[in-house]
């Protein structure tokens, strides 16, 4: 009877094609004479096709391009992404602490997807890491000169791939009178990692802008021809690289029943030059998005165009429907969690909020985290179909968690005082694939974190890293597995 190492090499290659990443693996481990195809562009191609199409696990981050990378790289990036799954799906999952970094002088952290590079600013300073060498591998000074006691801070957006060069949105910052935080400048924050032993970062600054950012749900976006945030005197700030102007334009979205930008996250669309305000939680009982144009048409605002979507949970098909069935209302939410790769995966956004029953308790709180997902790939649009699927957090626990350039979660969910005898705490991931209606949840078992400060994930590589404020130290972990 034939096997398989009795076919042909080129039908071999084409059988390759449809295997998972990890089958591929077992299948070149049989024997030498299929090992030998391991050589074959073509086959890695195909695996990292599949794996991002098919298993939906990111490969790649968006800098890199496969056609100029050898096979040897893009065997160690089948090989990562495979050890990564493997791990996930195993039924003991394991999480590995890999670095810890004591950094006085830091205070934010934010990785370079798919890099193991961790970007860290700090008051007069700005710090690139790497989590795999242990070390610090570039600084950058803040510019002389500037307002005494501005600090450069990294604002919480998706960084754009240039090339081999993530920007990040960032600015020079000061508190003002009330303690809001007053952009100076806005900077714009280049990191070239295409030569790994030289890494190098150039950071651009705006003319004087001179605006308090928004306090209330504080908002941010960027993309490679200009970058902005709105402010808390309602107006929407941005500034233009190529003809390096800063505009200003009157907030042009709805606004809440506080009478506050109803928004709470925004991305730019560059082809078609209009800005998208998402508003969770708020949008006519429900969530929103919206879309106008990003400037003027012939002195005149572009006309607002927006859409309702519906807030699914677990027990209702609205935000609506659960107020009036459960008794449960928002007590509160965080800033979404825009995400930069929704081309790849169609996660646009993720979203926090505490329900509580009226009249009860807050260990009666209910905790959901929404994924707001659009079509299979391209910005979300006004007018397309749009959906929000729900994770319900287990009760007693207070979560902290840090959200992958791809909509992946890393949770770490905390035992409240008053949760009964036996409650465990929660330490997992938490992925929404395309195509699945709801998200599944990966636990690690006999992890014991006790770091509780913010969390930064990067699910390319498996890592998370948890800032302590208590010890002023950042621990690094893993759940990449072996990379077989």
């Amino acid at each position: 009877m034939s096997s398989v190492e009795d076919l042909p090499p080129d039908i071999l290659l084409v059988l390759m094609g449809y295997l998972d990443a990890q089958d591929l693996l077992r299948l070149l481990s049989t024997c030498r004479r299929i090992h030998a195809l391991a050589d074959e562009r073509s086959i890695w191609l195909a695996a990292i096709a599949h794996l991002e199409l098919v298993q939906h696990q990111p490969v790649t981050s968006f800098q890199d391009d496969l056609t100029v990378l050898s096979t040897q790289d893009l065997q160690f990036l089948v090989r990562r992404a495979a050890g990564i799954l493997c791990n996930l799906d195993s039924p003991h999952p394991q999480l590995a602490e890999i670095a810890a970094f004591n950094l006085e002088d830091f205070s934010e952290a934010v990785f370079i997807p798919g890099t193991g590079l961790l970007l860290m600013s700090g008051f007069q300073q700005l710090a690139v890491w790497d989590v795999f060498a242990r070390r610090c591998v570039a600084t950058v000074d803040v510019e002389k000169g500037e307002p005494q006691g501005a600090q450069l801070t990294v604002f919480v957006a998706p960084c754009v791939w240039v090339g081999a060069r993530a920007l990040f949105s960032g600015g020079l910052t000061r508190r003002a009178a009330q303690g809001e935080l007053l952009v100076d400048k806005l900077a714009a924050i280049y990191v070239d990692v295409e030569d790994r032993e030289n890494i190098q970062v150039d950071i651009l600054y705006s003319s004087p802008v001179q605006r308090i950012r928004r306090s209330h749900w504080p908002e941010h976006f960027i993309s490679a021809a200009l970058m902005g945030f709105s402010t808390e005197d309602g107006e929407i700030v941005w500034w233009d690289f190529a003809a390096d102007e800063v505009h200003r334009q009157r907030y042009m979205f709805p606004m809440n029943q506080m009478g506050r930008g109803a928004t709470s996250g925004l991305f730019y669309d560059s082809l078609t030059k209009r800005l998208h305000g998402f508003a969770p939680y708020d949008f006519e009982n429900e969530a929103g998005l919206h879309s106008a144009q990003l400037g003027s048409i012939r002195g005149h605002h572009a006309p607002l165009e927006s859409q309702a979507i519906p807030v699914r949970f677990p027990t209702a098909e609205s935000l609506a429907q659960l107020t009036a069935i459960a008794r449960l209302y928002l007590s509160s939410s965080i800033p979404p969690s825009m995400v930069g790769s929704y081309a790849k995966f169609g996660v646009f956004a993720v979203t926090y909020g505490t329900f509580r029953r009226i009249g009860q308790p807050e260990p009666d709180d209910r905790r959901f985290l929404h994924f707001f997902r659009g079509p299979s790939s391209g910005l979300p649009m006004v007018g397309q179909a749009i959906e929000s699927l729900p994770y319900q957090f287990p009760p007693f626990l207070t979560p902290v968690f840090g959200v992958g350039s791809t909509g992946s979660v890393f949770i770490r969910g905390f035992v409240q005082p008053k949760a009964p005898p036996g409650t465990r705490p929660l330490v997992g991931v938490l992925r929404l694939r395309r195509g699945a209606q709801q998200p599944a949840l990966t636990c690690f078992h006999g992890e014991n974190l006790t770091a509780s400060g913010p969390i930064a994930h990067d699910e390319i590589v498996g890592l998370a890293s948890i800032w302590d404020h208590r010890t002023r130290v950042i621990r690094v972990f893993s759940y990449a597995g072996n990379k077989h």
